[in-house]
């Protein structure tokens, strides 16, 4: 994808990051401190399955905002808005 050729490796870690914090309110580094998990490993392990639906429908989401919306702000603001809408639904 051509869109994705721009984007540096953080971009992606900075995705991750936004989106645990829109699930659970922390970045996989918080949470993996709040619960003692060693560093390197994953913290799905130990979310609960709602937090893991959470996550998986909302990447699906924001890859689809990547491509189409490649500013990582207005992209975020189109995410929290689909949360938004999602939870008043």
């Amino acid at each position: 994808m051509n869109v994705l050729r721009n984007h540096k490796p953080y971009h992606f870690s900075n995705e991750c990051d936004m989106l645990n914090r829109l699930v659970i309110g922390m970045t996989a580094k918080q949470f993996r401190e709040a619960n003692g998990i060693p560093q390197g490993e994953g913290i799905r392990p130990k979310l609960i399955a709602a937090q893991i639906a959470l996550l998986d429908e909302r990447q699906i989401v924001a890859i689809g905002l990547l491509v189409s919306v490649p500013d990582f702000a207005q992209h975020k603001r189109f995410l929290e808005w689909y949360i938004a809408k999602k939870k008043a639904a």
